[in-house]
């Protein structure tokens, strides 16, 4: 009997590949952390009893509620659209591709509002500039929520996948305290903390850019979209330097039992359609506008009820979670009378 020898992750590569492609995890926790200044500077400027007509805007925002929900909202609308468009257009970019794209659009959405700040906000270019860059920060967040994840997954080998995958929380988690710090030390020192926040949220994002052109292309995309065995057995070699045949011909089943898998979901699909040509889905075209994996979902009720599950969930822990209170964390002390609540 063979024992199949072990093979052994190289720990700097690990450290490098956790770190800075996880840089998207970090910057999409340290939204919540900065932005909560950003309410901050609403609240306070905004219920201010001074007249000075380059705080007027921030007067006008903060006396309507709608405006400022959507300010704080901004995020989380962004990604929800730029998620969408992956859903439809993602297929055929590698995951490195969608960490470089994250990266890209932190960059921008980062200079967006830290420019914003800087402006005197007596006319409406500041609030839209503002506005603005919250929705393409939200497109840097789906983007890594969609590729970080998968790509440590199908980049890390099984032995330390469990581990080394549970680091997106973690990176989360860091970037939302380093967020609200970074705001808070440069709120004490004068000025808006949400500023400095941000323009440190566009330098990670150079830096996390950067780095990320170094690492290798996730080996599953390569194998699927057919590139050469060397491109291959190079990705894998990136973790594992020891990889060898063997691997890659595990990574060949696997995508073969996939592609296998897929040929029957076509064939009930199509089956699916033909059974119910008259429905509005194929009337409209809307149906042929999907990608198989929606595709599968409008035919399959059990997929359907899941989708309808983690949406409900994912809404609720939007509309009744930690941000709900930390966003609005000074209003709310303030209706209690609480001293120093700013």
């Amino acid at each position: 009997m063979t024992v199949e020898k072990k093979k052994t992750p190289n720990p700097w590569a690990l450290t490098y590949l956790v770190i800075f492609a996880n840089l998207g995890s970090v910057l999409f926790g340290y939204e919540i952390g900065a932005t909560i200044w950003v309410m901050y500077t609403f609240s306070h400027y905004g219920s201010a009893d001074d007249d000075q007509s380059k705080y007027s805007y921030y007067k006008i925002t903060y006396e309507n509620s709608a405006l400022l929900g959507f300010v704080a909202a901004g995020a989380a609308l962004g990604a929800v659209i730029c998620y969408s468009l992956l859903l439809r257009f993602a297929d055929n970019m590698s995951k490195k591709d969608e960490i470089l794209l994250a990266s890209t659009l932190y960059f921008i959405a980062g200079l967006f509002v830290s420019v914003a700040g800087e402006l005197e906000w007596n006319t409406m270019g500041p609030l839209i500039l503002l506005i603005a860059g919250r929705l393409v920060y939200g497109g840097g967040i789906a983007s890594t929520l969609h590729s970080i994840p998968q790509y440590i997954t199908e980049t890390l080998p099984a032995s330390v996948r469990g581990s080394y995958g549970s680091s997106v929380e973690l990176m989360v988690m860091l970037g939302m305290n380093i967020g609200f710090f970074t705001g808070y030390i440069n709120q004490l020192v004068g000025g808006y903390g949400w500023v400095w926040s941000f323009r440190i949220a566009y330098i990670l994002a150079l830096v996390m850019a950067l780095c990320s052109l170094f690492i290798p292309h996730n080996p599953v995309w390569l194998m699927f979209h057919d590139y050469p065995d060397e491109d291959v057995l190079r990705a894998l070699r990136f973790i594992t330097p020891d990889a060898d045949e063997d691997d890659l011909n595990k990574l060949k089943e696997s995508i073969s039992q996939e592609r296998r898998e897929k040929l029957v979901i076509d064939e009930k699909l199509a089956v699916y359609r033909m059974e119910n040509t008259k429905h509005w889905v194929f009337q409209s075209g809307l149906y042929d506008a999907l990608t198989p994996s929606l595709q599968l979902i409008v035919h399959d009720q059990l997929y359907r009820r899941c989708l309808l599950l983690k949406v409900t969930f994912n809404m609720l822990k939007i509309f009744t979670g930690q941000t709900v209170f930390l966003y609005f964390s000074f209003s709310i002390f303030e209706d209690f009378n609480l001293e120093n609540a700013q």
